[in-house]
């Protein structure tokens, strides 16, 4: 049972640290460890099972809250390939997104949206392809996005996963 918890807990911090397939076997063996519920002659499961299953469903509820309220921290390599910088703008409004395919492959179908969750507010620009070592610049003039604090920049592209930036990642305060 001690196994098992040492495996969940350390595939749970796997994935919350973006080391997604470890993290899922990890899990996974957790599970294989993890012994059949002690019953008495009644088909009554024993507490101390009980305790271990609520546990169990406790952490899969956190680690699914954790996915969903952090999704800037899962990266795989099944994520767009790129590398993601913010500059001021030239023309002195907000900031400019430069996108860099850090691939050696052509990325096409890239679009960058910037989301700001407080407002509601979204924006959408399609880039179409950049080359391998090619940086796009996307700034006011493209997108009119200024990329404020608490926003968060998502880049997708054919073939891959998304991949999102919160703001602050990206130098943002």
């Amino acid at each position: 049972m001690l196994l098992s918890l040492i495996l969940f807990v350390s595939g749970a911090f796997g994935l919350y640290d973006g080391h997604i397939l470890s993290g899922i076997v990890l899990i996974g063996v957790g599970f294989i460890y993890l012994p059949p519920g002690d019953v008495d002659e009644d088909g009554v499961m024993s507490v101390r099972n009980k305790m271990w299953r609520w546990i169990i469903i406790i952490g899969v509820v956190l680690l699914i809250a954790a996915i969903y309220f952090r999704p800037e921290t899962f990266h795989t390599p099944l994520n767009v390939p790129v590398s993601v910088t913010v500059r001021n703008s030239y023309v002195g409004i907000g900031n400019v997104v430069q996108i860099r395919n850090t691939s050696k492959d052509t990325l096409t179908g890239v679009v960058v949206k910037g989301d700001n969750p407080r407002s509601g507010e979204t924006a959408k620009h399609s880039i179409g392809m950049i080359a391998p070592g090619n940086t796009v610049d996307v700034g006011w003039t493209e997108w009119n996005w200024k990329v404020s604090p608490g926003e968060t920049i998502t880049i997708s592209s054919n073939g891959y996963l998304s991949i999102v930036f919160s703001s602050e990642q990206l130098g943002i305060r």
